[in-house]
């Protein structure tokens, strides 16, 4: 019998949103193409999920894993391939949940995995892509890893989220499409900055004078930036969403690969002119914030009535994995770069912009993703330069001698 459940309530929510969010990892060196499949092949075997796949019934989603099905994986060659060329838009997974990309040359190359949101999020994907890389070395170095027990599926987070942190939690529901295989008339705008060690030493110093984390630092400088982008100078209101992982918060607390999506979207009412002080943004930001995860709910809130002409830029989400544990290092590779792509789904109707902020190997990085047509790249440019602006003055003036 294959394994399989129904989709719960915040999964279904999330499948309908059709985001697929990409981890890469570039590097030098060369991967044995054959080895990496067999690893990920038994790395399925402790993750099902890697083998997953949806049907409708008419009792709602069904998760459901074939019998003997083998998970997805494209190995290309060449200078000119990239597997973030596979992935971009207007490219969709069409073979199941997730895939699994190689692609390089001689000198190096890129290696991508992408899962559907509905069962995996930023913690589980980089617990599961170290776990191939682990593999892989295993493997690579001659050892003969064990599978182990084989895994099942991940739990469902609604049902984790109400036994151990709200038993009154229910998620909003989405009004987008189901799973499909779409094209994107307007691709969206990506951007991404990638601070120095010493600049990211010295925001992180700067976050800890101020007794803050460095999230809603962030989140304030691009609210500011967003706000200077506007045609009214005037103080505004937005709102800031913002993604907290409950995981370590919860008794017992939940494993990265347990269950997906452990989360609340927490929507954050700040008023913004293009001026604010950007600490005393994210002190309101932190306030907010630690009421709410204290209060053990989820909120909503909603901007003023009275809407600016630049409705896009009164909202925005930020996502924070954290800090991203180093991959192992293994012979004859080096690891360069560690990317996120955030996902935006086809026929998207989202008009605000959404954020990823991760730190990996002691470099702080920033990828923006902007629709079209709301955002030009002249529009993007100026935001990016803005809120780059905002956290160098902050490490500048807050900071240890």
């Amino acid at each position: 019998m294959p394994l399989e459940r129904y989709l719960d309530p915040l999964e279904s929510s999330i499948l309908m949103e059709c985001s697929e969010p990409v981890c890469s990892v570039e590097y030098e060196g060369k991967i044995d193409a054959e080895v990496l499949r067999k690893a990920y092949r038994i790395l399925s075997l402790r993750h099902p999920v890697l083998c997953a796949d949806i049907r409708q019934s008419d009792l709602g989603y069904v998760l459901y894993v074939p019998a003997g099905k083998d998970p997805s994986f494209m190995a290309l060659s060449g200078a000119e391939l990239s597997s973030l060329d596979k992935i971009r838009y207007p490219n969709r997974i069409c073979d199941g949940l997730s895939r699994l990309i190689l692609a390089q040359d001689n000198s190096g190359g890129q290696l991508a995995l992408q899962m559907n949101h509905c069962v995996a999020d930023a913690r589980s994907m980089t617990t599961i892509l170290t776990e191939l890389w682990q593999l892989y070395g295993s493997l690579i170095g001659g050892s003969a890893p064990s599978v182990g027990p084989v895994g099942s599926l991940p739990q469902s987070p609604y049902e984790l989220i109400r036994r151990r942190w709200n038993d009154e939690f229910e998620p909003q529901m989405s009004g987008g499409a189901s799973k499909e295989t779409g094209t994107i008339e307007d691709p969206p705008i990506q951007s991404r900055i990638r601070l120095g060690y010493e600049e990211t030493t010295n925001l992180v110093d700067a976050a800890r004078m101020l007794k803050i984390t460095v999230h809603p630092l962030v989140c304030a400088a691009i609210a500011i930036a967003l706000r200077a982008n506007s045609d009214n100078a005037a103080p505004h209101s937005m709102i800031c969403d913002s993604t907290v992982d409950l995981r370590s918060r919860m008794s017992p607390p939940v494993k990265a690969t347990e269950a997906a999506n452990v989360a609340f979207d927490y929507a954050i009412k700040i008023d913004v002119s293009q001026n604010s002080d950007p600490v005393v943004v994210s002190n309101e930001i932190r306030r907010k914030l630690e009421l709410l995860i204290a209060g053990r709910r989820a909120f909503n809130e909603e901007p003023d009535s009275t809407r600016n002409v630049n409705e896009y830029l009164d909202r925005f989400g930020v996502t924070n994995p954290g800090v991203i544990p180093p991959l192992p290092r293994l012979a004859g590779l080096n690891i360069v770069d560690f990317t996120w792509l955030i996902s935006m789904p086809p026929r998207a109707r989202t008009i605000n912009s959404g954020y990823i902020v991760y730190t990996y190997d002691r470099r702080l990085t920033i990828e923006g993703i902007f629709p079209s047509p709301q955002f030009s790249s002249q529009d993007v440019n100026t935001i990016v330069k803005r809120y780059l602006h905002e956290l160098r003055q902050i490490s500048g003036l807050y900071r240890e001698d």
